[in-house]
Order: C-alpha cells, then structure tokens, then sequence
C-alpha cells in the first residue's frame, strides 16, 4: 500500500462514521440525511484518491480520479443545500435560486467529466502516485465552487448575526462554528493545485478532516443537528477510539517500515514490540483524553442539571394544570350562564314588583341562591388552579366524582359521550378533595380524548376483599397499544401531538400520595379502563 494513501483512508473512513451515525440518530429529518450526503461524497473523493494513489493499471487509477472527482463536484450543492437547512426558520430570508444554479453546474460538470476532455485532458504521476490534470472547465468548476462557499460563509453570517440580535445564543454559536467549518472546508481545495501546474503534494484531507471536527464539535456543543446528549456522547467516545486506533496503526506501520528500510531488521518482534507499547499506553491516554472532552464538551453541574430537571417538571406540571383550568373554564361558563340568566329575570321584574312582599322575597331567597352558586363555582376554579399541599379530610368520594362530572358537562355533551355510574359502594376515607378532583378530572378528559366520536364513560365503585374502595374509570375509545401500556405513567410520556405527557403521571401521583394505587387494562380498539384502589386510612 502506497503511504500516501493511508491518511486519505483514515480521514475518509472518519466522516462517512460520522455521517451513517448522524443519520441514524434521526433518519426521517432532512437536516441529518443532507449531512449524511455531505460525509458520503468526502468519504468517496478522498478514498477514490487513495486508491489511485496506490493503484497500477492505468484504466482503473482514470476511474477512480474521476469517481474521487465526481464525489467532489456533488459536494458543493450538496453543502449549499445542507446550510439553507441548518438555518431552519431564516433560510425563507435569502435566496434559494443559487441553489437551483449550483444543481445544474453540478451536472453540466459531472457530463463534462466524462465526455469533454477540456475538463481532465490527462493524468499524470507525481511522488505521491498518479493525480490528473485540469482544463479549463474544471477551472470554471472550480471557480464556481469558490463563489457558491463565499455565499454560503454570507449566508452564515448573516444568520448568526440575526440570530445574535434575536438573543438567540445557541443558534448564534452554532451558526458561527458552521461558518468557520465551511472556510476551512474551501482551504481544501488546495488539492487543485497540482492540477494546474503546481507541483504540491494534495493535504486537502488535512482541512476535510478538520471540517469534519468542527462540524462534529457543532453537534456536541452547540446541537447544529437533533441528536441526543448520550447519543453524541458515545459518538465522541467511539470517533476517540477509532482515531487514537488509526494513529496507532499507523505508528506500527511507519516503525517497521524504518527498521525494514534502514536497518534492513524483518522480525515480527519489532510489531510485538510496538503492540505492547500500544497496550501499554492507549488506555491511559484515553481516560485522560475522555475526562478532558467531558471537562469541555459536556460540563454541567450535576446538582445544576438535577435542579433544572426538577424546575422543568414543575413548570411542565403548572402548564398541565392551567390546560385543565382552560378546560374547566369552557365548561363552568355554562355552568354560571343559568344563574345569571335567572339572576337577570328577576333584576328586570323587580320595578315592576317592587312592592309585592313575596316577589321581594323570592327575589332575596333566588338571587342570593344563585350568587352563592356562582361563587361557588368560581371558587373552584380558583382551588384547582392553585397547587396546595396534601389536605386530608374524612369525606365520601362518589360526592368528588359527581362535582368533577358536572364540571364536564359541556364537553360530554359535545363529544355525544353517555356517561353510566355504578355506585356500587362507597366509603368514608381520608381525602383531598381539590387533588382528587384534579386527579379524576384527567381520568375523564383522557376518556373523552379517546372517544371524538362519542361513546360511553363508565365510573363504577366497590370495596374489594382488605376493605380498599375500588373505582374503576372505563370508556369504549381507541384504547392504548401494549407497547405503551409500560409507559403511560411515566412523565413527558404521551402519544398526544399538543400533549404534556404529565396527565397520567400527576394521577399516579395523587393516588400515590393518598396511599393508594392505579392500574390499568387496555386493548387497542377496544376501550381503556383505570383501577383506583384507595385505602381506609385513620
């Protein structure tokens, strides 16, 4: 194998892993498909490259250049395409007609390539292996290649300048780093130069590879692409090992070549040799190396992460309340529209009847009534929205579950959904009534969400053998899909587009807190039913 090929193979090999593992984080999103188009057409110029390098026969080191060349050619409007995505809502702002004229140079030069030999009149060998000649068209390319980057480093900096006026820092420093990747990216077109007369040997794998870190170093720190902190995490690990690998490797190969050329030495102890140095070394610098990358790419402060995990919860927790309060609202705006209305009644009969004794009296007796019952229902609203600690107090449940039933009424009109109780029990146990409501409410709204064409809600209540009053809770809705059925209650879980994934797990927490437990049976198609065990405690 020709030397000079080895770190077009190393640096090659590098990007297409860092593409196949970015597309396989999110395969369906375009950003990550385009960047995995990116390493693919890098990995397959430098690697064409390096097997011309190391090749012989002439047909087949032509090619390969020109394949290694071809790859190169997609590149440009496959990047240009890949920025308009990575600046998600401020591509709209800039032009996407160079785009369309990158597409069609693109394909006028990979024609050119294989038919005109204005483009590659001939190939020729250098101490570095066989490399070919440009013409005028590849000159036309190639300057065209450098005007679509000047456009793209434009278009960065304008969006990380957008992006900083917005006080949009993450995008700021990802669209910076992007920017910077993307110029030294253009420094490898260097390896053009001894297409046109200057005898330089081809580093451009230098500056891809380069390119690749800092995209790589974008992803990490600044999430230029949608991938998960323990996904990237192991990437990093994974691209350590191969790297510190390859180098190693290529230390064994270099050391035996020295003492072969030099001493004139063959023995396979010089290979032993190195091997136990490697074995020796490599996992201590490794560790270091890893406990370096942690130090810079992922530094937090555990406590910091655990505080901002649990402030995220409570906010998320608050934001599902409020859902409910909007909920409730809706409903309890017909509930206080009829004590209004008779309130109203009676407010336009009183110049009337002012002086009869039993319409003053009525009046007093209704309005004050139906003012009591409007602040009534005011109030609790004004309960549910606030969160209040645990107050326990020895009350029957099926009165709980009648007042949550009515604040319903409106939406269980509208989904035409039949509600059936089968009180078949109930007990004097020790209760919050405001948590409790707040609990059986998201039982109802998840019945009802789960019946948009009607259907019928079951609440049934019994005492099982230990004396634990049992209320089951059942609709004839979509149901729940096994695989999910593990996970329901478990927080930010949900199947829900516009959905907090909180609604269960605040109910498992209710019962929880009261001592009790859920459970649920579920087929898919077929209905859904929850199981509220609460026990008698003194």
């Amino acid at each position: 194998m020709n030397p000079y090929s080895i770190p077009n193979f190393i640096v090659s090999i590098y990007n297409i892993a860092l593409g196949i593992f970015v597309l396989l984080s999110n395969p369906t999103k375009k950003k990550n498909q385009l960047c995995f188009l990116v390493t693919l057409w890098s990995f397959g110029w430098l690697f064409s490259y390096g097997l011309a390098y190391s090749l012989s026969d002439f047909n087949q080191i032509l090619n390969f250049l020109r394949l290694g060349h071809a790859m190169a050619v997609l590149l440009s409007p496959t990047i240009y395409f890949f920025t308009l995505e990575a600046l998600g809502d401020l591509k709209e702002k800039f032009d996407v007609r160079m785009a369309c004229f990158s597409v069609l140079f693109c394909i006028f030069s990979l024609i050119s390539l294989y038919t005109s030999p204005l483009y590659m009149p001939k190939i020729e060998r250098f101490y570095w292996g066989y490399y070919p000649r440009g013409g005028p068209l590849m000159l036309a390319y190639v300057l065209f290649t450098f005007a679509l980057a000047s456009r793209i480093i434009h278009v960065l900096v304008k969006a990380s300048a957008i992006a900083k006026s917005r006080l949009q820092d993450e995008n700021y420093q990802r669209f910076k780093y992007y920017a910077l990747s993307i110029g030294i990216f253009v420094i490898a077109a260097m390896d053009y130069l001894p297409k046109f007369n200057v005898p330089i040997y081809p580093f451009g794998y230098v500056f891809v590879g380069a390119f690749s870190s800092l995209i790589t170093y974008a992803i990490v720190r600044h999430r230029l692409l949608d991938i998960d902190i323990i996904v990237r995490r192991g990437f990093i690990y994974s691209s350590l090992i191969f790297i510190m690998t390859a180098i190693y490797l290529f230390i064994i190969l270099i050391s035996e070549r020295l003492f072969q050329s030099y001493l004139g030495y063959r023995s396979i102890v010089v290979a032993l040799m190195a091997s136990l140095f490697i074995a020796l070394v490599f996992n201590p610098l490794r560790l270091r190396i890893q406990n370096t990358l942690d130090k810079y790419f992922f530094k937090m402060d555990p406590e910091k992460i655990l505080r901002e995990n649990e402030l995220f919860k409570i906010e998320a927790q608050k934001q599902d309340r409020m859902k409910s309060v909007a909920t409730l609202a809706a409903g309890m705006a017909h509930e206080i529209k009829n004590p209004l209305t008779s309130i109203k009644t009676f407010a336009e009969y009183l110049p009337y009847k002012h002086g009869d004794p039993e319409f003053r009296e009525k009046f007093k007796r209704i309005v004050v009534d139906e003012v009591d019952r409007v602040n009534n229902i005011v109030q609790q609203l004004l309960d549910f929205s606030k969160p209040k600690e645990l107050e326990l107090r020895r009350q029957h449940l099926c009165p709980i579950i009648d007042d949550t039933l009515a604040l319903l009424n409106k939406n269980l009109l509208e989904h035409r959904i039949n509600v059936v109780k089968n009180y078949g029990a109930d007990a004097e146990l020790a209760l919050d009534k405001n948590q409790l409501k707040q609990a059986f409410l998201n039982l109802f709204l998840n019945g009802i969400q789960a019946m948009p064409g009607g259907g019928t809600l079951t609440i049934s209540t019994s005492l099982t053998a230990d004396s634990c009053l049992l209320t089951t809770v059942s609709d004839t809705g979509c149901g729940i899909a096994e695989d999910q059925l593990p996970h329901i209650f478990d927080p930010f879980f949900t199947t829900k587009e516009s959905g907090t994934g909180l609604g269960l797990s605040i109910v498992h927490g209710i019962i929880k807190e009261h001592g009790g437990k859920i459970e649920v049976e579920s087929r898919s198609g077929k209905g859904t039913a929850f199981s509220v065990f609460l026990k008698n405690r003194s």
